[in-house]
């Protein structure tokens, strides 16, 4: 079994782009012999200082399973 964490800070500006972005990523794998199983979870948040209708919040969520041949 591992896990990791991670986080990444992002800013972008220019004429019509000022926005920061905050991703943050959880992963845990589990390994069952021949079959591996992996979780994935990803928060991502932009925010857009110029236009705040640009502005989001995202959630994805991942699951894979692998076997061995």
């Amino acid at each position: 079994w591992t896990a990791r964490i991670g986080t990444r800070w992002t800013t972008g500006t220019g004429d019509e782009t000022d926005y920061t972005r905050m991703h943050h990523t959880l992963e845990a794998r589990w390994d069952f012999g021949r079959v591996d199983v992996t979780a994935e979870y990803w928060l991502i948040d932009r925010e857009d200082g110029v236009d705040p209708t640009g502005s989001y919040t995202e959630h994805v969520f991942r699951v894979g399973i692998g076997r061995d041949l």
